[in-house]
């Protein structure tokens, strides 16, 4: 079977400010596994790839034996390491059969599979040469991108104006690309290029990546 619509969750050990945060628990299940049970249950998908240099998640083989546990190596694990790299590395050792990407982060628990379902479907069907988009939120974290939305389109936010303006940030929810898009620029975002996915649910804008981020998604399970 080709493989030509790939989902990547990728899970590095080494998080800086929330230590194990892939494994980390939502109702009995761990971030990863929260990813991989949603992966299923999107359409259109030839293969669920989790990319992970944790033990224990490589250790979940056997009970997902629909996915493809790939053992990350060491220089694509590091902090500094690029998705994008990993997934141009993933298609070359899977024979660069990969066409459209979808990565789902374990830190963002809570997903809206109509929703994505719906901006996928549009998305693999698009007919344009290079392509990606991104979910996004209104937000004011200062060490994240700003970007101004227009026409759909993520533009920088530049302005230095005293008065408040609106910002987008990426939330990690997901992030699509197509391998044309990843071949060229190597990112997932490039200004003016990138399509923006707005969501205004609070519970599908969080991204666990502190102590107080974790206990704001605890809450949500409730």
């Amino acid at each position: 079977m080709l493989i030509k619509n790939v989902i990547l969750i990728p899970a590095r050990k080494g998080s800086q400010r929330l230590k194990n945060k892939n494994i980390l628990k939502i109702k009995n299940k761990t971030l990863v596994e929260r990813a991989i049970t949603f992966s299923n249950k999107i359409k259109k998908i030839d293969k669920i790839i989790v990319s992970t240099d944790i033990k224990e998640i490589l250790g979940l083989v056997k009970k997902y034996k629909n996915v493809y546990f790939h053992k990350r190596p060491k220089y694509l694990a590091k902090k500094t390491s690029l998705i994008s790299t990993l997934v141009n590395h993933l298609n070359y050792i899977m024979g660069g059969q990969f066409i459209n990407i979808m990565v789902l982060q374990p830190t963002s628990p809570y997903r809206s599979s109509i929703f994505i379902n719906q901006q996928w479907l549009k998305f693999i069907n698009l007919k344009k040469k290079y392509k990606s988009n991104v979910s996004v939120s209104i937000g004011e974290n200062k060490e994240k991108r700003r970007f101004d939305v227009i026409d759909n389109i993520l533009i920088d936010q530049k302005s230095k104006s005293k008065k408040k303006k609106i910002s987008y940030q990426a939330n990690g929810n997901f992030f699509f690309s197509d391998m044309n898009f990843i071949k060229k620029y190597n990112k997932f975002i490039i200004s003016g290029k990138t399509t923006a996915s707005i969501k205004r649910k609070k519970k599908n804008t969080i991204d666990i990546d502190t102590k107080k981020d974790y206990k704001k998604a605890l809450r949500f399970s409730i």
